[in-house]
C-alpha cells in the first residue's frame, strides 16, 4: 500500500492489530477492497490480499492469502489524487519516453535549417553559426536521454519501426535541403567529372588550363582550394566519385549516394545487434545521432561510405567470412584511413584468408 500521512499509517496498523473476522476493517477480502476504495491509494504491484483464516495475533500475525482470481483486482491508473488532492505517480512507458525525444530531435531539424538559411533572420554569420551549434548541443543532451532509455532494458518489438522512422524523417529533411555546412561535395562531384573525361583527378588542380572545359557555373566556382591544392582523397574514394558522375551525376546525386550508404550501415548494424545478443531499437545508437544525419545525409561526406563499408565488415566477420571481412575493411580504409585504427578488431593472425 502507499500511505503517505501518519494518520493513515495508523489506521492500516490498527486493522491489521485486529484478530480475524473482528470489525468492519478485519481480514476479510471485500473490506480491505472497500477500504482501499474509500481511502484512494493507487494499486502498485502490492501483494495478494490476506484474508480470515490467519494464525497468532497483534501485528505479527500470519494469515492465508486470497487464492488467484478470487478478487477482481483495482484498475491501474498513471497517477490519482488522493486526500488533500497530491498528485502521485506519473509514469510514461519507454516506448512513449521514445517517442516525445524523438519528436524533439525531428523538430530540431528544421529548426537548424532555418537558422542556416533564413535570410530574414536578423544574425551574422558567426552568431548564426553558434546559434545552429546550440541547437546541436540540444539535440545531443536529448540522444543521450534516448540511448538511456534503449539501454536500460529490452524494448517491445514495435519500437524499432519508431526508431526507424524518425531517422528516415531527420535524414529526408537534410537530404532534400542543399549542402550548408562544407563545400567538400563540390570537390567530389568535380573528381568525379575529371575522371568520367579520362584525366587522373591527382594531376591537375581543379582551376588549371587543362580542366578549363569541365567547368561549369553550378560545381566549380564552389571548390574549396582550387587554386593551390589537388585532390587529396584515396583511391577507394575517388572510384566512387567516378561511379557516382556516371550513375548519379550532380551535388544531390552524390549526396544520394553517401546517403545510401548511411542507410547501409543502420541495416548492418540491424543484423549485428542481435548476434551480439542486443535489443535491436538499440541501433538508435547510431540512428538518432544528430552528426550521421547533418554530415552523411546533409552535406554528402564521404566517411558515410567509410562508415556503410566499416559496417559491411564487421558484418562479414561475425558470419565468418574472413576474406569478404578483409575486403571491406580494406575498402573503408582506402575510402578514409581512419577504419585502419579498427583493424585489431578484424585481425587473426593464424588465419591467412583475412591476411
Amino acid at each position: 500500500f502507499d500511505v503517505d500521512d501518519a494518520a493513515s499509517l495508523t489506521r492500516l496498523v490498527e486493522d491489521l492489530s485486529r484478530p480475524a473476522g473482528q470489525g468492519p476493517q478485519g481480514y476479510e477480502a471485500h473490506a480491505t477492497r472497500k477500504w482501499m476504495e474509500t481511502s484512494g491509494y493507487v494499486r502498485e504491484n502490492f501483494p495478494p490480499p490476506l484474508v480470515e483464516g490467519g494464525q497468532g495475533e497483534g501485528p505479527m500475525r500470519t494469515a492465508r492469502i486470497a487464492p488467484p482470481g478470487s478478487l477482481r483486482p483495482l484498475p491501474l491508473t498513471p497517477f490519482h489524487k488522493g486526500r488533500g488532492d497530491t498528485v502521485r505517480h506519473l509514469h510514461f512507458s519507454p516506448t512513449t519516453s521514445l517517442a516525445v525525444i524523438g519528436a524533439a530531435l525531428v523538430l530540431l531539424v528544421p529548426l537548424g535549417l532555418v537558422v542556416l538559411t533564413w535570410q530574414r533572420l536578423p544574425l551574422a554569420p558567426i552568431p548564426r553559426s553558434q546559434l545552429f551549434t546550440a541547437t546541436q548541443c540540444l539535440g545531443g543532451l536529448l540522444w543521450l536521454g534516448a540511448v538511456a532509455v534503449v539501454r536500460r532494458r529490452p524494448l517491445p518489438p514495435r519500437t524499432l519501426w519508431l526508431v526507424l522512422a524518425v531517422a528516415a524523417a531527420m535524414r529526408v529533411m537534410t537530404l532534400a535541403a542543399p549542402p550548408l555546412l562544407s563545400s567538400d561535395i563540390y570537390r567530389y562531384v568535380w573528381d568525379g567529372r575529371v575522371q568520367s573525361a579520362g584525366i587522373n583527378p591527382y594531376r591537375y588542380l581543379p582551376d588549371a588550363p587543362q580542366l578549363a572545359f569541365l567547368r561549369d557555373t553550378a560545381v566549380f566556382p564552389n571548390i574549396n582550394r582550387a587554386d593551390y591544392a589537388p585532390t587529396i582523397y584515396a583511391p577507394a574514394a575517388e572510384v566512387l566519385f567516378a561511379l557516382a558522375a556516371r550513375v548519379a551525376p550532380g551535388v544531390y546525386g552524390m549526396k544520394a549516394v553517401m546517403a545510401a550508404f548511411d542507410v547501409l550501415a543502420i541495416a548492418a548494424l540491424l543484423r549485428l545487434l542481435p548476434l551480439a545478443g542486443r535489443d535491436r531499437s538499440q541501433v538508435l545508437i547510431y540512428a538518432w545521432l544528430p552528426l550521421p544525419v547533418w554530415e552523411f545525409a546533409g552535406n554528402g561526406h564521404i566517411d558515410a561510405a567509410a562508415t556503410g563499408r566499416l559496417a559491411l565488415a564487421l558484418l562479414c566477420s561475425a558470419y565468418g567470412g574472413a576474406a569478404l571481412s578483409g575486403g571491406w575493411w580494406s575498402a573503408a580504409t582506402l575510402t578514409k584511413l581512419l577504419p585502419g585504427v579498427v583493424l585489431p578488431a578484424f585481425w587473426r593472425p593464424w588465419n591467412w584468408r583475412l591476411a
